[in-house]
């Protein structure tokens, strides 16, 4: 069965600070480096929240999953077991990136633990790792919207400039003799 340890934040000397201020020093610690330790399958581990170049490391192999994240958000999902499902369709990515960001954790360890074990860690590596995604997830939003926002702009202008009366061609000219009206009746 897991046990959370502590966090980075909770690993604070608080001999040397007062009680209040460790309190608020431990929670904004806790938001800047949401690190989490726990005990696991039999072994004390650290998932770390990626830090910058292993970020990008990590945004070059993970592109997959985070269009199939991104998609299940945009789809109207993104509810805890929607997530969990896309994260299961790239189960082999998902536990090499948990080796990748947390101390203690290989492959074959990931491999031996419980089904409760394993999705405690999973969970736990996405507290950590999920704003990553939601990041990546708001960029691509954004730039959706921008683009979409041009394309209707560029529409409006086109179709503002294409507006202007151009008169059309005037009717066919008709001869006299040829009009019903001005002929004269035949007398046959």
């Amino acid at each position: 069965m897991a046990r959370k340890l502590q966090s980075a934040a909770q690993s604070i000397d608080a001999a040397t600070v007062d009680a209040p201020q460790a309190d608020e020093g431990a929670k904004d610690l806790s938001i800047l480096v949401p690190d989490i330790t726990l005990e696991i399958g039999g072994r004390t581990v650290t998932v770390r929240e990626p830090r910058f170049l292993q970020g990008l490391r990590i945004r070059a192999k993970a592109h997959a999953l985070a269009r199939d994240l991104t998609a299940s958000i945009k789809g109207g999902e993104g509810l805890t077991d929607d997530v969990l499902d896309v994260l299961a369709r790239h189960d082999a990515l998902v536990k090499e990136l948990i080796c990748d960001v947390t101390e203690g954790a290989d492959a074959e360890w990931i491999d031996g633990l419980s089904d409760i074990d394993g999705e405690t860690l999973m969970l736990a590596w996405w507290t950590c790792f999920g704003p990553f995604f939601i990041r990546q997830f708001s960029r691509r939003l954004a730039d959706e919207m921008r683009t979409e926002a041009l394309v209707a702009l560029a529409m409006a202008e086109r179709a503002s400039a294409g507006s202007t009366f151009t008169p059309g061609s005037p009717p066919p000219a008709t001869d006299a003799s040829t009009n019903s009206a001005n002929a004269t009746p035949s007398v046959n």
